[in-house]
C-alpha cells in the first residue's frame, strides 16, 4: 500500500510502509464515527498514486483469459495503515488552525546567536504532517478533492516551491540550512494569510454546507427505506474493471459510472420491486482505475433468494461489463460502515446498518471525494432506479 511518507518517486509500488504516527491528532467524540468510516474508505488505497499503465496488448490478454470475477479481499494491515492515513489527515487540519492561530512573525524554527536553529513546537507538527501534504500536493491527485483547510496546505506547498525540492520530509528537520527554513517559514506564511481571508471563510461555509446537506439527504433517503422496510435486506458490493489499457482518469471515471448505472438498470428488470433502493459512491481503486461502492436494498425474496441474489451479482456485473470485477463487502467483517461480516448483520437493524451507511458514503465526503472537471460528482443517490421508499409501485 502507498504511503505519505515516501519522498517523491517516480514508480511507486516499492515504497516503504508507514511508520506509527509519534502523536494522535484531536478528534472529538462527535466525529470518531467519521474517523472509523474513513479509515475503512481509505482501507482500498484510494488516495494512492496511480500506477504506470499496462500496455494494450496485456489489457487484452487479461480479457481473453477472463480475470477472477471476484476482485480480491481487503486485508486487515489494509486497514491498519488506512488508520495511520486517516489520523495524518486529521493531524493537517489540526496544523492548520494553529498556523492560522499564531501570532508569532516565525512559525517553526527558533535561531539561536550561534546561527543554529531548532524547532519550535508547531514546527514539530511540520515535522509530522509535511510526508503527507507532499503526497497530497502530487499532480497525479488532482482528481481528488479535499476539505478546503487540506487543500489551503496543498497550495502553499507548491506555492512556495516546496514541491520541487528531492527531499524526504520524513526526516529530521531540527539541521536544515536556512534556505529550506526559509522556504518552510514561507510555508507557515501563506498558509496563515489565506485562511485569514475572506475567501477562504467562503469557500469553508460553502464547503460545511454543501457536505452537511449531502449527509442530511442520504441520512433521510436511507432512514425512509429503513421506514418503509424494515425487513429489508442490504446488500453492499464494490464494482471494479480490470486495471490496464491506456485511457485516461476521465474516461475510466465515466466508463465506471456508465457502467455501474447500466448494472442497477439491470437489476431493476431482473428482480423487479424486490429491489426498493440503490446508491453509489465512486472512488478511486488500487492500481489505475476506479470503483464502485454500492448498496442495494432488497425488500420481498426470501431468505435462501437473497443469498442467490448475492451470489448471481458478480456475474450480472461481468454481463454488463467484461471485464468487470466485485467485491462483496459484507464478507469482511473487521469494518463497521464498509459493511459488516453475516456474524454482526443478523443481530443489528436495516435502520442501523443504512445509517452506518450514510457515513460512509455520505459524511467522509467532508475529507475528500473524486472530482473531475465537467464529469460527475463522487456520490449518486437512487439516479437510476427513481425509487419512492413510500409506495412498491
Amino acid at each position: 500500500m502507498t504511503d505519505f511518507t515516501s519522498p517523491w518517486p517516480a514508480v511507486l509500488p516499492s515504497l516503504p510502509r508507514y511508520e506509527p504516527m509519534p502523536l494522535t491528532p484531536r478528534v472529538t467524540p462527535a466525529k470518531q464515527p467519521l474517523r472509523i468510516a474513513l479509515s475503512e474508505r481509505l482501507a482500498h488505497n484510494p488516495l494512492q498514486a496511480f500506477t504506470l499503465l499496462r500496455a494494450g496488448w496485456q489489457h487484452a490478454h487479461a480479457l481473453m483469459t477472463q480475470e477472477q470475477m471476484l476482485a480480491p479481499q481487503i486485508e486487515p494491515d489494509d486497514l491498519r495503515q488506512a488508520e495511520v492515513q486517516t489520523d495524518q489527515l486529521f493531524a493537517l487540519l489540526d496544523f492548520v488552525r494553529q498556523c492560522t492561530k499564531s501570532i508569532d512573525r516565525t512559525f517553526f524554527f527558533r535561531r539561536s546567536s550561534s546561527g543554529a536553529f531548532s524547532l519550535k513546537p508547531l514546527g514539530r507538527s511540520l515535522q509530522h504532517v509535511l510526508p503527507a501534504v507532499s503526497a497530497l500536493s502530487r499532480p497525479d491527485r488532482r482528481d481528488l478533492a479535499f476539505a478546503p483547510s487540506i487543500e489551503t496546505a496543498c497550495r502553499a506547498f507548491t506555492h512556495v516551491g516546496l514541491h520541487q525540492l528531492w527531499i524526504d520530509w520524513s526526516q529530521d528537520l531540527q539541521s536544515s540550512a536556512a534556505p529550506l527554513v526559509t522556504l518552510l517559514e514561507n510555508f507557515g506564511d501563506h498558509i496563515r494569510d489565506h485562511q485569514r481571508s475572506t475567501s477562504a471563510g467562503r469557500a469553508q461555509a460553502l464547503h460545511d454546507e454543501i457536505h452537511r446537506t449531502r449527509f442530511q439527504n442520504t441520512k433521510r433517503y436511507f432512514a425512509k427505506l429503513a421506514r418503509a422496510y424494515p425487513t429489508g435486506y442490504l446488500a453492499r458490493v464494490e464494482l471494479e474493471l480490470a486495471s490496464g489499457g491506456a485511457a485516461d482518469h476521465q474516461t475510466r471515471f465515466l466508463h465506471l459510472h456508465r457502467s455501474s448505472r447500466d448494472l442497477i438498470r439491470r437489476l431493476k428488470l431482473v428482480y423487479g420491486e424486490a429491489m426498493v433502493g440503490d446508491a453509489r459512491l465512486i472512488d478511486r481503486a488500487s492500481g489505475n482505475g476506479y470503483q464502485a461502492h454500492v448498496a442495494l436494498v432488497f425488500d420481498g425474496p426470501s431468505h435462501k433468494e437473497l443469498r442467490d441474489i448475492e451470489q448471481a451479482l458478480p456475474g450480472l456485473w461481468r454481463e454488463v461489463v467484461p471485464n468487470g470485477r466485485l467485491r462483496d463487502a459484507n464478507t469482511m467483517p473487521n469494518f463497521q460502515y464498509r459493511g459488516t461480516g453475516a456474524e454482526y448483520r443478523d443481530y443489528e437493524s436495516l435502520s442501523s446498518q443504512l445509517g452506518k451507511a450514510a457515513v460512509y458514503m455520505a459524511r467522509t465526503g467532508e475529507m475528500f471525494r473524486v472530482h473531475l472537471d465537467g464529469a460527475h460528482t463522487d456520490l449518486v443517490l437512487a439516479e437510476v432506479s427513481d425509487i419512492d421508499p413510500k409506495c412498491k409501485n
